[in-house]
């Protein structure tokens, strides 16, 4: 005796629908066994990256450039004809390695100057300022440091 499947489960085809490039797949297609079709996002992760301490990619998704500006300031670049942003209000998140209690032993990242545009071509883009919190009242004392990121949007 054959044993019957239901029939939401019945036939389910997966389709990888990607940019132009296929640098990124952004949905699944699912069939029902009825011919239904419905484009299922997978994930809001656009791109990740992680930045050496002179600015260079490590390792990124394709369409992600960086430089390093000055002490402790970095600037990504993200090509957002391949990796699709909606808007300026992309998703940053943002991590360095520890200090392990020596030197600049409280470590600080955050990002700014936050940008998307679409002329004269699709770009967006944000600065990465690192440095050292604990130093009392004044400034946050700079330092360069290796540094990852992971860019999601919806």
């Amino acid at each position: 005796m054959v044993e019957r499947i239901p029939k939401i489960i019945l036939f389910i085809l997966l389709v990888f629908v990607a940019t132009s490039s296929y640098s990124q797949i952004d949905e699944v297609r699912v069939i029902d066994n009825k011919g239904t079709i419905a484009n299922v996002p997978i994930s809001p992760i656009k791109a990740i990256g992680k930045i050496a301490v002179n600015g260079s990619v490590i390792k990124a998704t394709n369409g992600i450039s960086a430089e390093r500006i000055s002490t402790g300031r970095y600037k990504i670049t993200i090509d957002a004809s391949i990796i699709n942003i909606s808007d300026a209000d992309f998703i940053i998140q943002l991590t360095q390695p520890g200090r392990g209690g020596a030197g600049n032993d409280d470590p600080g990242i955050s990002y700014s100057n936050q940008l998307y545009s679409t002329t004269p071509t699709a770009t967006a883009s944000f600065e990465v300022i690192i440095g050292d919190n604990d130093n009392g009242g004044t400034d946050r004392n700079r330092f360069d440091s290796e540094f990852m990121f992971v860019i999601l949007d919806l």
